[in-house]
């Protein structure tokens, strides 16, 4: 940009130069046109005054706008001397905007720990000799990069031990209390979503997904339970999304023991509990103050 303003300013200062010279030249033949003259020169320096106010107006407006690109540029270069001013270390700026990303951070790993699943659903399989085998090849080989590509666990995997581990994750919901709901709970629809590398799963997993949940459901398996397969972004992960419908507070497996320990507590152990939530409660109205504030002068 300075060089743009350095060719400026010489170009502004080429055609004020040469307004003067136009100037200069104007007044002479204006001057020339008014007095006595032979041979009709007279009629040439109007003529040529003429000619000299067309391109005189000319100079003028290459001036007005050499002069309006010269006042943009000074803006420019102004508005990007003020940034860098900001952009340094210790400018107020990048003090604002650390805190900012430190308090984005925070807020992403208070996310990400509410929404992570429990380990509690989580199932790592054992892979076979062979299995192994082929992954220590493709390190060996320095094609890790080809570990994280589509399909290479249909390369990798047994097919039928891969088959036979889902069908077992999948009976795990046979078992009662597996989705925190009492045995008696029953839902009239059921949403099923598994996230899978693509060429992995096959109807018959699918269907022993239906015969696993068919105790949860009160009506037709076919009708009140749908299943939909979705592609996995990891070639390693697969996830089995059941969402029920219809659930009350009193399904809840623990439901029971929490009301019978609530009917069994005195009037005193009740009193501390709500103490105990009223406290917290101050705490967190404090703790939402405070991050308010912070963001506020940010």
């Amino acid at each position: 940009f300075r060089s743009r303003r350095e060719e400026l300013e010489n170009d502004l200062i080429r055609v004020e130069e040469k307004k003067k010279r136009m100037e200069f030249d104007r007044d002479k033949y204006e001057k020339d046109s008014k007095g006595f003259s032979l041979f009709g020169k007279k009629k040439y320096n109007r003529e040529k005054l003429k000619e000299i106010e067309r391109e005189l107006q000319g100079v003028r407006e290459d001036e007005i706008h050499l002069n309006s690109e010269l006042g943009s540029a000074d803006t420019l270069i102004e508005f990007y001397q003020e940034l860098a001013k900001k952009l340094e270390v210790t400018s107020d700026y990048r003090k604002q905007l650390q805190t900012v990303l430190e308090l984005s951070q925070d807020y992403q790993d208070k996310l990400s720990g509410i929404i992570q699943s429990n380990r509690y659903y989580e199932r790592t399989t054992e892979l076979t000799g062979d299995e192994q085998g082929k992954i220590i090849y493709k390190i060996l080989a320095e094609q890790e990069d080809q570990l994280n590509r589509e399909g290479i666990l249909e390369e990798i995997l047994d097919v039928d031990h891969f088959k036979d581990y889902m069908r077992s994750i999948v009976r795990i919901y046979r078992t009662p209390n597996i989705m925190g709901m009492k045995s008696s709970y029953r839902s009239d629809y059921l949403w099923v979503t598994v996230q899978t590398p693509q060429g992995l799963w096959d109807e018959d997993l699918t269907q022993e997904l239906y015969t696993a949940l068919a105790g949860y459901v009160t009506g037709d398996v076919s009708k009140t339970i749908t299943v939909r397969i979705v592609e996995c972004r990891d070639p390693w992960v697969i996830r089995v999304v059941v969402i029920a419908g219809r659930g009350k507070i009193e399904d809840l497996a623990p439901y029971d023991e929490m009301e019978r320990l609530n009917r069994k507590a005195s009037d005193f152990e009740k009193g501390l509990s709500r103490s105990f939530l009223v406290e917290h409660k101050g705490t967190l109205d404090e703790l939402l103050a405070g991050l308010e504030e912070k963001l506020k002068s940010v």
